[in-house]
Order: C-alpha cells, then structure tokens, then sequence
C-alpha cells in the first residue's frame, strides 16, 4: 500500500468532509442499523446460538443493502458492481470486526442489552467504514472515477 504524499492527503482529507456524501452515508448507515438490529433480535429469539454468530448474519444482511443503497444514491465509481460488493464487504469486515468486539465486550462483560451493546458496536464501526468505504471502495479522492 502506497504513503499518500501532501497532495493525495489533502484530496482523502476532502473526499471524506463531503458533507452530501457523509449524510446519505449516515442515513442508509440508520436504515442497515435498524435492519442488522431487528435480524439479530429476531435471530437470537429464534435460535439458540452464540450472539456473535448471529451478529454475523444480520451485519451481512445489513451489509448488502447498505451497499445497494450506496453504490446506486451515494458514490460514483466506474468499477464494475461486482468488484466494489467484494471490496466493500472486504472494508466492512474490519468495521464489522470492531463492531463485533465492542458488542461481545459490553454484552457478555458489561451485560449491557444486547441491542444497546450491538448498536454501540454499529455506531464505533461507522466511522471505519466510512473513512475505508470512501477512499478504498468508491476511491472518492481521485478526479474523474
């Protein structure tokens, strides 16, 4: 992975206080929260299986249509549909695994409710995402893609 140079940073910089592009982000970031929130809910009433499992399992579901959402409303990018689902679900494994991390501490240690301890995850991943969506998935900080 290249060091960005002065200018390249600047243009990460700008590409991620795009504030139309922040706000949709944010917003079908809400929609996928209430979506990975009511799967796990209605998982873990339904199966008897680690909460991390079923954490998997509704983040995907939620995944996929934060990513339908995004490449057809937020972003632009000449990549082929394919290439950028793989990559963004690439990106969103390292969010996922933060978020996966602060659910298990705050539910299984601190014994917070679960969808408080998985919303607080969501909410620490987001900006990962965000940050790794916009430079890497969509790469917003080059002209012309």
């Amino acid at each position: 992975m290249k060091i960005p140079g002065p200018e390249t940073m600047e243009e990460h910089i700008q590409a991620l206080l795009n504030d139309r592009q922040f706000l949709k982000f944010l917003g079908f970031g809400i929609i996928g929260m209430a979506i990975d929130n009511s799967a796990l809910l209605l998982l873990n009433q339904t199966l008897e299986t680690n909460v991390i499992v079923l954490k998997a399992v509704s983040a995907e579901l939620s995944i996929t249509t934060m990513f339908i959402l995004n490449n057809r409303y937020t972003f632009t990018s000449s990549e082929s549909t394919i290439k950028k689902f793989l990559k963004s679900n690439l990106v969103r494994s390292g969010g996922l695994a933060i978020g996966m991390t602060v659910l298990y501490i705050l539910y299984n240690i601190f014994s917070l409710p679960l969808l408080l301890a998985n919303t607080a995850g969501i909410g620490v991943g987001f900006v990962f995402n965000y940050a790794f969506e916009t430079l890497y998935t969509w790469k917003q900080h080059r002209e012309g893609e």
